[in-house]
């Protein structure tokens, strides 16, 4: 048997990189950020980097640029930025990846406007996204954790399946 060993992603908004972490080799701490021995490589991205995301597979991993109100899109084999993936109209401040393998959602949290926003990869490609529709964010599901307006995954999944559908194949 063959082990996969498990890596994680963290943003880190100062340096504009996105940190992978030998999730095996213990934990990381604040200090020790740019030395830390766990942490195998930076990746460069957007500005501002708040919220990762891994696809279901592990191959990709989606990461929010908040001050460029972008999402880039990493290759987990190369660690590099593939591509730019979506471009938003707004500034988000929270990203949640929900469903499958191969029903993925990706939802975006607009602080300002109060909404949700779902995109869904086109023919399956996780390197093109479609916007699936909104939802107004119900008080009783926003975080509000330092003025920064964020959601509980459970209440994003709730409005998902009460809300638009899924737009066709």
């Amino acid at each position: 048997t063959i082990y996969k060993r498990p890596f994680g992603y963290v943003p880190s908004p100062v340096t504009h990189t996105v940190a992978k972490l030998d999730l095996c080799a213990g934990a990381v701490s604040d200090q020790h950020w740019q030395s830390n021995p766990y942490i195998i490589t930076h990746i460069p991205v957007g500005l501002y980097p708040t919220a990762v995301e891994t696809t279901p597979d592990g191959r990709y991993v989606l990461v929010l640029n908040s001050h460029e109100n972008t999402v880039s899109l990493i290759d987990t084999t190369l660690d590099i930025v593939i591509e730019v993936v979506i471009r938003l109209d707004e500034f988000a401040t929270d990203m949640v990846l929900l469903g499958t393998s191969t029903e993925p959602v990706l939802y975006f949290v607009f602080t300002h406007s109060r909404m949700i926003s779902a995109y869904y990869p086109v023919n399956d490609d996780p390197t093109k996204w479609e916007t699936g529709g909104q939802w107004e964010l119900p008080d009783e599901g926003a975080i509000d954790c330092e003025k920064r307006l964020s959601v509980d995954p459970t209440t994003v999944e709730t409005l998902a399946m009460t809300g638009v559908p899924r737009p066709a194949k």
